[in-house]
């Protein structure tokens, strides 16, 4: 699930229709077109966050008073309370994301640049399949407690750089795909090359990249070009951007 607007805009938008002019006509239904077109995602809740935003029952038009209208700390405190409950959406509890993004750091920045497919959550954990400086072996680990989910239909995969693409941690890929497999039955996997060049990974070649992501081929994978690459990866570089756009023309 992606929300299109950022808090900040969020805030702005409602504090400007609180100074309409007509209070009562204007600030009601521009913040109803503003909630509606803007989570139109968000199924069957749309009438719930019009309210939680705006602490109007939508339908009440004509009993909207100035009164009524809520504070700027009313509405920091709904805009917190309804970010909160966003993070806390999964696939395991909404059944809307069909395309999930798992893995390490790399997550969040695959997240940002791809359109058609999100993390589970933007909170990293065993929960989540991703967080920052793991292996494929916690993966594995973290893959053993999550539950089985047959609405998910692609799984790109970002991992294998925190352990040395197998030359600092041996581990088995075939287990993770068996794995894979197993708790998402009807998905197909993509996998994204991960960085090198940089920190422990400095004597790492290329080619040694190349010849570890063969093993993800073997499994069914589909492997994207390019890789991440020769760079540190924390941080909104332009490889994501190419990445993002081979994965979105594969959903």
């Amino acid at each position: 699930m992606k929300i299109k607007i950022t808090e900040s805009q969020l805030k702005n938008i409602v504090k400007k229709l609180q100074s309409s002019e007509n209070i009562n006509e204007a600030w009601y239904d521009d913040a109803w077109d503003f909630v509606k077109s803007s989570y139109e995602t968000i199924k069957g809740k749309t009438k719930e966050i019009f309210k939680d935003i705006t602490g109007v029952d939508y339908g009440k038009k004509d009993d909207v008073k100035g009164d009524d209208i809520p504070t700027e700390k009313e509405i920091d405190k709904n805009i917190n309370k309804f970010e909160k409950e966003m993070d806390q959406d999964s696939p395991e509890n909404n059944g809307d994301l069909k395309n999930i993004i798992i893995g390490d750091s790399t997550v969040p920045y695959l997240d940002n640049a791809v359109q058609k497919a999100s993390r589970i959550n933007k909170k990293g954990g065993e929960s989540s399949l991703w967080l920052g400086g793991m292996s494929v072996i916690w993966l594995i680990g973290a893959l053993k407690k999550y539950s089985v989910d047959q609405n998910v239909e692609n799984v790109i995969i970002s991992m294998g750089t925190n352990g040395g693409f197998g030359k600092h941690l041996k581990y088995d890929v075939s287990e993770l795909f068996s794995l894979l497999r197993k708790k998402f039955p009807n998905a197909k996997f993509i996998v994204v090359q991960g960085s090198w060049g940089w920190g422990s990974l400095k004597n790492i070649k290329e080619q040694d990249v190349k010849e570890y992501y063969k093993k993800y081929k073997k499994e069914g994978a589909t492997v994207i070009e390019p890789p991440i690459g020769k760079v540190e990866p924390h941080g909104n570089i332009q490889v994501y951007q190419k990445i993002a756009k081979e994965i979105d023309a594969m959903l």
